[in-house]
């Protein structure tokens, strides 16, 4: 049975019971009452949901804008940011609410525009006179929203002030003015509605019944849609009640890989994959205890999570050599295809500390897996001791990002660069980023922290090689680059992947080049040099990205077969400013060409940058001056006249 979903519907049922008695009553008051008391009711919602919004608004915009310094300043030479606040504004503007703006008081105490969503819009630190600048200069100062009467205009009613304060300091404050057809509205709105509370009361009673057996039809779905329909265990979605409910410092957790399961589909079928997983479920089964749970976490992935009596370690280390045994001595048996052997690995979390979320142990047992994969497979590999003081502090929920990549929520993004004089596109770099359930794009940034250096990262590496390649297929003669780290090429998965790419896209994957990251610490040079020899052998070139940003640079260009490298852009700002550095510049892209290597120059991100740059002989030029990143590469592009 789905377990705490009993005691959670009974609550439910109580909680109903009282919101409609609440209701009824409320109702009751309501009609029995004059028309002008539904109209202040009416009111006070409405403003109350108007202020939440409002609310949202300036959460957001202390987020955004927390580390500008001089707003003002910032939206005069940032058009394109006033722009997307001035669409925000507009979402709270309809017929009732004519203007909504944003307003910042100088040091003079004169009210100036910073962003405007009316229809009729104030320009950047155009003044503005309220009719009484006294009061408006308190709320402002005061920090507390307030609703004023509004006599400078016959045709609005109120106006709604909430100063958006940011470490005791108001920065700016949102206005909101009702017009006098608010209230004409409400009064026209008020007859019917007496009517129509009349009416629901009649209804309530239905309403109770038909809400209950709405929760038990819910129960029965809920039900199912935490079942796995292929092993008839427990999916993912049963994580979202056990976080809550589960004392996971009680529990050994196991997170299980099936080793090279993509070969058993690719050899023998999806069926018999399915076959495989069914059987990997009962070999499982016949392991666990009463108070364990197994759960499908993703295609050949399974959490165990056992029951640990006095948090005994070697329990759970005797666990996981039992799943890895059982695996290894109890084949499927097929009627067609004989004995098919199946292997596994296991990251073991034994009895997580009781300080840490469902969503950190998770992540730090994936990482483990991992772990038992680098060292070749059919093994386990537990939480490294020394972690038991493991932070919680991810942008996103790993499981989250977990779901986003298996669902193929990931995109990829392809922003062009071009030759020294910034007119024709020579290739494009290709740039990861997730899609959430709201259509929003993550950047790398809120994701990759949270997965670096587990066995979900593997993955997502994988997924977005293979897009790359899907992309720049049928783009014959369009080069185009992927950023790896030193983790990725030395992953032997991820060398397993590029070899198949190789040998079944020969074609595309010669216009193929690697961009290295993160590559200032290295232990083993020797095999990084063979691997990327092995991959130039391929025809894919090599890049070293961000170059200038370390020490190890130079050794690193005398050491590892690289074709090109991208200038740092810090290097690039300093040579704006800075004579020697500039010249430092002019001496790195000369030695580069002395060398036979190619050069990036990055970050080229307005006409002044990019007529410094012209005068170094660099070979390629990006940046968002020249073109942004694309959602599809193109054939060939110039840039548009400047």
């Amino acid at each position: 049975m789905y377990i705490g979903l009993r005691p959670l519907l009974k609550f439910s049922l109580y909680l109903i019971f009282l919101l409609v008695l609440a209701g009824s009553i409320w109702l009751v008051s309501i009609v029995s009452g004059s028309s002008t008391g539904l109209e202040k009711a009416l009111i006070t919602t409405i403003e109350s949901m108007l202020v939440q919004r409002a609310e949202n608004f300036a959460q957001q915009f202390r987020n955004e804008y927390r580390t500008v310094k001089d707003l003002p300043e910032y939206f005069l030479h940032h058009p394109k940011a006033q722009k997307i606040c001035n669409e925000k504004l507009e979402l709270m503007r309809d017929r009732d609410i004519r203007f909504v703006y944003l307003l910042w008081l100088d040091s003079q105490g004169k009210f100036r525009f910073l962003c405007d969503g009316s229809e009729s819009k104030g320009r950047v630190m155009q003044k503005f006179d309220p009719d009484d600048p006294d009061l408006w200069r308190k709320i402002y100062r005061s920090g507390i929203a307030t609703i004023v009467d509004q006599t400078q205009f016959n045709e609005l009613w109120k106006s709604m002030l909430i100063p958006i304060r940011d470490g005791g300091t108001t920065r700016a404050m949102l206005v909101i003015d009702y017009s006098t057809d608010f209230l004409e509205n409400l009064k026209r709105l008020s007859a019917p509605i007496q009517k129509t509370l009349r009416t629901i009361l009649y209804i309530t009673a239905i309403l109770v019944v038909f809400i209950i057996v709405q929760l038990i039809l819910l129960y029965v779905i809920r039900n199912k849609s935490v079942r796995d329909s292929l092993t008839e265990i427990y999916n993912r979605n049963i994580l979202t009640q056990l976080r809550f409910t589960l004392p996971l410092h009680h529990y050994h957790l196991l997170m299980i890989d099936l080793d090279h399961f993509k070969r058993i589909n690719d050899t023998y079928g999806h069926d018999v994959g399915d076959q495989a997983l069914r059987h990997s479920v009962h070999l499982l089964k016949s392991l666990m205890k009463k108070k364990d749970f197994l759960i499908r976490y993703g295609g050949e992935e399974f959490l165990l999570l056992s029951h640990c009596k006095g948090k005994d370690p070697t329990e759970g280390r005797r666990l996981a050599a039992k799943v890895l045994e059982s695996f290894r001595h109890t084949p499927l048996e097929h009627p067609t295809y004989g004995k098919i052997y199946l292997k596994a690995s296991i990251g073991l979390f034994l009895c997580p500390p009781r300080n840490l979320s469902f969503n950190t142990v998770l992540k730090e047992a994936d990482l483990a897996l991992y772990r038992a994969k680098k060292a070749g497979r059919d093994c386990f590999m537990e939480v490294s001791a020394e972690k038991n003081n493991i932070a919680q502090k991810e942008s996103l929920d790993f499981t989250q990002i977990k779901r986003l990549i298996e669902q193929d929520c990931i995109r990829c993004v392809y922003q062009p660069i071009y030759d020294h004089r910034g007119i024709d596109i020579v290739k494009y770099e290709t740039l990861v980023r997730l899609v959430d359930e709201k259509g929003t794009m993550i950047p790398p940034k809120d994701f990759l922290p949270v997965i670096w250096h587990t066995n979900t990262y593997v993955r997502m590496t994988r997924i977005v090689l293979e897009k790359a390649i899907r992309a720049f297929r049928n783009r014959k003669g369009v080069h185009f680059t992927v950023n790896l780290t030193l983790q990725d090429l030395l992953d032997e998965q991820i060398i397993s992947e590029l070899e198949e790419l190789a040998t079944r896209e020969r074609e595309t994957v010669s216009r193929m080049g690697i961009e290295i990251l993160e590559y200032h610490h290295f232990e083993n040079i020797e095999r990084l040099r063979e691997t990327l020899n092995w991959l130039k052998r391929l025809g894919i070139s090599i890049i070293l990205d961000d170059f200038g940003s370390g020490h190890a640079n130079f050794f690193i260009l005398q050491y590892l077969p690289v074709d090109e490298f991208k200038i740092d852009r810090r290097m690039i700002l300093e040579a704006m400013t800075n004579q020697k550095a500039k010249k430092l510049l002019i001496s790195l892209a000369q030695y580069a060409r002395d060398t036979g290597l190619k050069t990036t120059a990055e970050y080229i991100s307005d006409e002044r940058i990019f007529a410094m740059i012209q005068q170094i002989p660099v070979d390629y030029l990006q940046g968002f001056y020249l073109g942004e990143p694309l959602s599809e590469p193109e054939e060939s592009k110039k840039t548009e006249n400047r």
